[in-house]
Formats: structure tokens, sequence, C-alpha cells
């Protein structure tokens, strides 16, 4: 008997089905031998409506605490801020001194310093990259980030998978390794942490419920995202419009700019050609595509919120995630 089942809210099972008889003669129908297919109809044995699924088998979320959603949206912005200042420091530390004199190297240090809020005049002073990862002396590094991080997922009790906390403790002794005073040292820890945070990202997206409180999570990786590029390109912006009739001679520094942001990959692949500043721009702030431009990061944003407000608007039943980022 082959059943027929409604689906919906509220599924269940219709009292027939579809059966098939064979012949006397013909004990395996599914063997082609001659057979015929009828309609059978179960009589109801009373007047009372078809069951239900049990009330406990039926999807319900809980209402969402404000203090998970506080600490998703908190380790949102720890996370971007450990991954992309741990990048723009990498970035700056292979290209050394400038061929120039007046380096771009000297530009864009002082511009990724300020984004995060080293004071650029302590760059002669502690101008090792090194220096630059202490905590006590800089609390927006990379590691104060992680450190802040690490507190968050010990305030989430059980939310967050078994996987991804470890994926964060096991940064734990990167941040013991900091004591040592070593430039060659530091690169290596700035990279094992931006290796280790985008594996974390990766298990984050595949292990988590995208519910409202992952959704806090993007708000707040976003955000900072668009507040780091934004203080990044103001810094720099302006001195590369300066000299932008020497960019249409060498446009290397540019290049160098879109290597410190991500997007070198990017740009060759929209523009196919070399590096100019009208297209760097454009790039980095209005082309929804890229996923470290600034739109990318408003949209990211604005998905976030509307998934959260229709989750508000109805409570009670699990849905789809409209889109995702």
């Amino acid at each position: 008997l082959r059943l027929f089942c409604l689906g919906g809210e509220n599924p269940y099972v219709l009292p027939g089905g579809l059966c098939q008889f064979v012949s006397a003669k013909f004990t395996n129908a599914e063997h082609g031998h001659p057979h015929t297919l009828h309609d059978v109809w179960i009589d109801a044995v009373s007047d009372s409506k078809p069951e239900t699924l049990e009330a406990e088998l039926i999807g319900r979320e809980t209402k969402l605490p404000s203090s998970l959603a506080e600490n998703m949206y908190w380790l949102g912005r720890y996370t971007e801020r450990c991954l992309t200042g741990s990048t723009f420091l990498l970035g700056l530390n292979p290209w050394g001194k400038s061929r120039n004199g007046a380096s771009d190297h000297n530009l864009l240090r002082k511009g990724v310093l300020t984004t995060l809020e080293i004071n650029p005049t302590e760059v002669e002073q502690a101008g090792t990259l090194h220096g630059f990862l202490q905590v006590d002396q800089h609390p927006n590094s990379p590691i104060s980030a992680l450190q802040n991080a690490l507190r968050t997922v010990c305030n989430m009790g059980g939310y967050l998978d078994e996987e991804v906390c470890k994926g964060f403790f096991s940064l734990q002794e990167t941040i013991i390794d900091v004591s040592i005073n070593n430039d060659t040292i530091a690169s290596s820890i700035l990279e094992k942490i931006r290796i280790d945070t985008n594996r974390i990202l990766g298990q984050m997206q595949r292990r988590i419920l995208k519910d409202a409180a992952w959704q806090f999570f993007s708000i707040g990786q976003m955000l900072e995202r668009g507040s780091l590029l934004s203080a990044l390109h103001t810094a720099v912006m302006p001195h590369l419009t300066l000299r932008q009739e020497w960019h249409l001679r060498d446009e290397t520094d540019l290049n160098h700019y879109l290597e410190l942001v991500g997007s070198q990959h990017f740009y060759h692949q929209i523009y196919h050609s070399r590096a100019y500043l009208d297209r760097i721009i454009q790039l980095l702030w209005k082309t929804a595509a890229c996923p470290m431009s600034l739109q990318f990061a408003l949209d990211s944003i604005r998905t976030a919120v509307e998934a959260v407000e229709a989750e508000l608007a109805n409570p009670q039943e699990i849905r789809p995630t409209p889109g995702f980022t």
C-alpha cells in the first residue's frame, strides 16, 4: 500500500493509498509481470479528525536572549578586527623600505597604524612589527582583539559548536608567544592568526544555525570590516589622489594598496588592466560583488537586519534565512 501524505504546517496521512494487484500465478510484480493498480480508501473508524504531529516534533525557536545577541555581535567585531588587523600588518612587513625615499610604504604604514588606532608618532620610537602587537601599549592590536574574542566565547556557554570553540582556544598559545621580542616570530604569529581565524569563520559557516544570533554575528563582523576599511581609505586615499598624475606612469604603490586590502585579484578580474586610482575607488567603495568593498559590507548588514526583523515577526516558526552572506 503506497500511502499519500499532505504536507504543510500540520502534515497528516490520508486514509487511503495505491495498491498493486497481481495474478495468483505471479508472486513478484517487480520483475515486469502483468499487474494492475487500484485506489484503496480506508473507511474511517470514527469521525475524529486526522491526528497531527506531536507538538514537540514541530520546530520551535526560543526567544533570543539579549545577552547572546550582544555576545555574538561583539564576537563578530573582534574576530574581524583580529583577521583584518593581522592582514594589514602582514601586508606592510615584507615590503621593507620603498625604492623612492618618500615611499608609498611609509604612507600605507601610517595609514594602517591610524586605522588600528596606533599613534603614528610612535613609528620611529617602536617601529618594529613586534612592538605593534603589545596589548598594554596598543589595546586595538590583533592580539588584543583575539583576547577579547576568547573572553566573549567563554561568556556564551554552550551556544557555539564544540569544534568552533576549540578553534578559538587553540589560538591562546599565540598570545603567550607575543612576549618573545622578535619580528620574525611576530610575523609568523600574525600569519597563524590569519590562517586560523579564516578556518574558524569557515567552521562557523558550516556548524552554526543561521538564526537571529548568527545574524547579529554577521552585523558585527561586517560593521567592523566597513569601519576598518573606511578608516584606511580616509587615511590613504587623499594622499594617493594628490599623486594621481604620478600614478599614471607607475602604479606600483596602487598595487600595494590593493594587496593590502586583499582586493588585487578582484581588481584584475573586473578591469583586466593596470591599477588606476579611479577604478580602485570604484572597486573598494561601490562594487557589491567585492567582499572587501564598503558596498558589500553595507549590503550584508542590511540582509542580516532584514533576517532578524523577519524572525521577530514570527518567532515561533523555523524558517530558512532570506539569503546569506
